[in-house]
C-alpha cells in the first residue's frame, strides 16, 4: 500500500514537471494570473453515505475557471488504493464530471475516498470523504438478527 501511494504521489509530481516543461504557464485563458485551485466535489456516494451495494457507482465533478482542470493529474484513491485510471477514462470535459458505474468492488464497511486533481497553472485541491458500504440485501448486519 505504501508503495501504491508513492507511486502516486510520483505520478502527480511528474504531472505537474510535464505541465512546466509544455510551457503552461500560471495565466488563465482571460489573461490574468490563476492562483485559485480547482473545485472537487465528490457527488456519489456522498460523505457519511451508506451505499448498499459492493459496487458503488461513483460521481466526481471537477471544474476551474482559470487555466482549466488538468485531468490527467486527477487522483483518486480509495482506503490507499490509487484506483484514477477508470476516473480519467470516465471524465467528460464539457459536464466537468467522471462517472464510474460499480467497476470498483468494496468489502463491507467504511471506506475512505480522496481526489486531487491540479489545473493548469498546477495549483491543486483535495477532496476527502468517508462511505460506507453494506451488501447483505438490506437486511440485518451479518451476524444480526432482526
Amino acid at each position: 500500500m505504501i508503495r501504491t501511494i508513492r507511486s502516486a504521489k510520483i505520478a502527480f509530481a511528474a504531472a505537474l514537471a510535464l505541465l512546466a516543461w509544455a510551457g503552461c504557464s500560471d495565466e488563465d485563458p482571460l489573461g490574468g494570473q490563476d492562483n485559485t485551485p480547482p473545485a472537487v466535489s465528490v457527488v456519489q456516494p456522498a460523505d457519511a453515505a451508506l451505499v448498499q451495494t459492493s459496487r458503488p457507482a461513483f460521481l466526481v465533478r471537477l471544474s476551474d475557471s482559470g487555466s482549466g482542470v488538468f485531468v490527467a493529474t486527477l487522483e483518486v484513491l480509495i482506503d490507499g488504493q490509487n484506483v484514477s485510471q477508470p476516473f480519467i477514462n470516465g471524465y467528460n470535459g464539457e459536464q466537468g464530471e467522471s462517472r464510474v458505474p460499480g467497476l470498483i468492488e468494496l468489502a463491507d464497511g467504511l471506506h475512505t475516498m480522496r481526489v486531487r486533481v491540479a489545473d493548469n497553472a498546477g495549483n491543486a485541491t483535495t477532496q476527502t470523504i468517508m462511505f460506507t458500504t453494506l451488501n447483505n440485501g438490506g437486511g440485518p448486519p451479518p451476524g444480526g438478527q432482526n
